[in-house]
């Protein structure tokens, strides 16, 4: 099919969902070579990327993934993904996940084994003391107590072995990119999604509508900040109960101040790390602290922690104040010790 679909798309046919479905099965599977791949992920590459096309690529590879755990799916389910963000931003999606998790909410993520080192997030929990390669049992009661969990998978999982080589030698960005960060074994319908370009904000909740993750939020910030910007207009999307709903917010809109794009970044991991204990130890102030509070709050909104924005923010408030996070990034930290 791989091959009838690759000449569809370079004549500019329409491909069928089916047949899409196909495809990725045989790409996924080992079944299409790498030449076979290659010339595909070309030829999608100069046609229009739709939300059908990465809707599939995305159920077909989560098959795959999904095997792995047999862990059952609960209503509190919470992922916070970042697509691509400027490194030397503040890692608020991490401080997020302490802020979920504190809020009884199941936050998960997961990695496939060598891009451990790769990972921001994980090399600032290392500096945190939390070891995340200690190895685990996904049913220890003391672990489902955890509400914090990272998922490693493995390279020889069909969808890493047959995609990824491929996706780091294009010299374009390709649909291998896009479904790397959606593929999350527990599939969690509540998810929050930081993009780095306004016209991804309603593709993606689309994308959610038609992956059945109907408790979705899609974030731009102004400046391409994956999160609600400390500067300036935020876009966002909320995919909820099969529609999708869009607006616009400011840091003064929700009661806060805005600051200039160098006020949320970070040198290195260490400072990332220490900020973000001066934060859950209720020390700091400011941009980072700010931008954590707005963004955690969106989180606590879609998932129905706070029936508004507003409360979601007065929630993330109390849950640093009143010590609970910290509480919760303890047992985390001994957890994973």
């Amino acid at each position: 099919m791989i091959k009838e679909a690759t000449n569809k798309l370079l004549k500019q046919e329409q491909i069928v969902e089916v047949e899409l479905k196909e495809v990725f099965e045989e790409i996924f599977s080992g079944l299409a070579n790498e030449v076979q791949t290659t010339s595909f992920l070309t030829a999608l590459n100069n046609s229009n990327l739709s939300n059908e096309i990465i809707s599939c690529a995305i159920e077909i590879a989560s098959q795959s993934i999904k095997k792995v755990f047999n862990i059952p799916y609960n209503d509190n389910l919470m992922e916070n993904i970042v697509l691509k963000k400027d490194e030397n931003i503040f890692d608020i999606s991490l401080i997020q996940d302490l802020i979920c998790s504190s809020a009884e909410l199941n936050v998960s993520r997961y990695s496939f084994h060598d891009s451990l080192t790769a990972n921001q997030s994980f090399n600032i929990l290392k500096k945190l003391g939390v070891n995340l390669e200690k190895e685990i049992n996904y049913n220890d009661i003391e672990f489902e107590k955890l509400n914090f969990s990272y998922f490693y998978l493995s390279r020889e999982n069909p969808y890493y072995k047959y995609s990824e080589s491929i996706r780091t030698n294009l010299a374009f960005d390709n649909i291998f990119d896009i479904t790397k960060k959606m593929l999350n074994p527990l599939n969690a319908k509540n998810i929050f999604i930081g993009v780095n370009k306004k016209d991804l904000v309603e593709k993606y909740a689309n994308i959610c509508l038609k992956l059945q993750k109907n408790n979705s939020i899609i974030v731009y910030g102004e400046n391409s900040i994956p999160f609600i910007s400390p500067s300036g207009e935020s876009y966002i999307a909320e995919a909820w109960k099969n529609k999708i709903f869009t607006y616009v917010v400011t840091p003064e809109l929700l009661g806060f101040n805005e600051y200039e794009i160098e006020k949320i970044t970070c040198e290195n991991n260490e400072e990332n790390a220490n900020d973000i204990l001066e934060i859950i130890n209720n020390k700091k102030q400011g941009a980072k602290y700010e931008a954590t509070i707005l963004n955690s709050a969106l989180s606590l909104y879609i998932t129905k922690k706070a029936d508004s924005i507003i409360n979601g923010i007065d929630l993330a408030k109390k849950l640093i104040n009143d010590g609970v996070v910290l509480e919760k990034f303890k047992q985390i930290k001994q957890f994973y010790s």
